[in-house]
């Protein structure tokens, strides 16, 4: 009887497996900031957004005018110079400095220039886009590493518990052959069991190590602070069709949406080569030497007409298929969305209806034991079915803190692939 009270009692300590947060742990958010702030990958895309801008600044400039300032001096052969101060006598001088202050402003090149700075505007929202997806991803992949240590902490806190109740059998088992209640065969029984769990005990400490590295990689702090969890709430699940309807609104989607604007803007940008340019060029002239110094300003005005350049027809004929194939990968991209939200979403449903189903199985187990402990009491079974009945509650314990951690990890996927996150 004494036994059975000593299993009774140490069993009944696996049942609450919560943890208690400790000081100096980190929570699945702490991890995110700490990755966030350390990723590479956003990193680079937050440079996309600042390379984004430069281009805009650099379609605005092509319809503000140029101006510069040029200074220029003509050395030439003077020995057929002169002193009438005639048109020839400065032509023939052996000096001629000039100083011009020259802005050039462009009238017309098909309104190039005009679509350029406006795709360039949606090519930065588009980076913006990126940078968040760059962000979405992160939050996945450390959601991946954490709930992968979590799952690993609830099964080793289940075996380290197992182990602890199948030695203290075995100490009372010894007692019990003394008694001659039992046998010896009986006790290496139970020992077998110990040593292969204990194996199992460090081949599941030997994968924590390597998931915290994971997350260490992740966060950037060596060594990773231990991470903190609670017992997982019971979330809201919306629809399948609600987290479907997400995907139009996920930041890739509308990224490659962008793509497309700018593909087809690409395509006219490159039409307005077929059309007519025209620009202006004023000269204002501080300095100048001879007659001309009394020549204080000039203006030019240019026009140019295409007639025949097939290399343009080329180049609109690859603009209207890159715009093409722009628009092939942004359908791919809202199918596949769709389709990771579905996975997603259905992969979350069945590791919670199978959390549900090792919880009762658990319970179950947990009931069967004490019915087989009376029976033990009454000698209407041996020492081997009890300890295969106690086993039998351990493994569905075991299963479900490991489902129960999986269903943590499959939701943090749903809330990635719908957009979901912080």
């Amino acid at each position: 009887m004494k036994l059975l009270l000593s299993i009774a009692i140490l069993l009944l300590i696996l049942i609450p497996m919560a943890p208690v947060q400790a000081a100096g742990t980190m929570s699945i958010d702490d991890c995110y900031r700490f990755a966030l702030a350390r990723s590479e990958d956003v990193a680079i895309s937050e440079q996309e957004i600042a390379v984004a801008r430069a281009i805009y600044n650099q379609a605005l400039g092509s319809v503000l005018p140029h101006v510069s300032i040029n200074a220029n001096e003509l050395l030439q052969d003077s020995s057929a110079i002169g002193n009438d101060g005639s048109v020839g006598t400065t032509f023939t001088r052996f000096s001629r400095p000039a100083v011009a202050v020259t802005a050039t402003q462009t009238l017309f090149q098909g309104f190039k220039e005009f679509r350029a700075i406006k795709l360039s505007k949606v090519n930065e929202s588009a980076k913006r886009l990126l940078y968040r997806n760059a962000a979405r991803l992160l939050f996945q992949d450390v959601a991946i590493a954490f709930y992968t240590i979590v799952k690993l902490e609830r099964d080793i806190a289940a075996l380290e518990k197992i182990i602890q109740v199948l030695r203290h059998s075995t100490r009372e088992l010894h007692k019990r052959v003394e008694l001659g209640k039992n046998r010896e065969s009986e006790v290496a029984l139970v020992q077998t069991q110990v040593a292969l769990l204990e194996a199992n005990l460090e081949s599941r400490r030997g994968e924590r190590k390597v998931a915290y590295d994971t997350l260490a990689f992740l966060t950037g702090l060596d060594p990773q602070p231990q991470i903190s969890y609670g017992e997982p709430t019971r979330v809201e699940l919306k629809s399948r069709n609600d987290y479907i309807a997400m995907a139009d609104g996920r930041v890739d989607v509308q990224a490659s949406r962008d793509d497309v604007t700018i593909a087809q803007g690409e395509v006219k940008i490159r039409q307005g080569d077929l059309l007519p340019s025209a620009d202006v060029v004023a000269n204002y002239y501080p300095y100048r030497a001879g007659f001309l110094n009394d020549i204080k300003w000039d203006a030019e005005f240019r026009l140019g007409v295409p007639v025949f350049n097939w290399e343009t027809v080329g180049r609109i004929r690859e603009a209207k298929s890159r715009a093409k194939q722009a628009q092939l990968r942004s359908e791919l991209s809202l199918r596949s969305a769709v389709t990771e939200i579905e996975r997603a979403y259905d992969g979350y449903v069945s590791s919670r209806r199978q959390y549900e189903k090792f919880r009762s199985a658990a319970a179950k187990a947990q009931e069967s034991y004490h019915l087989q402990t009376k029976d033990f009491d009454l000698s209407l079974i041996n020492t081997l079915d009890l300890l295969q009945s106690q086993q039998t509650w351990l493994d569905a314990l075991r299963q479900r803190n490991t489902s129960e951690a999986q269903a943590w990890l499959d939701w943090a996927k749903l809330r990635v692939n719908a957009g979901i996150y912080p």
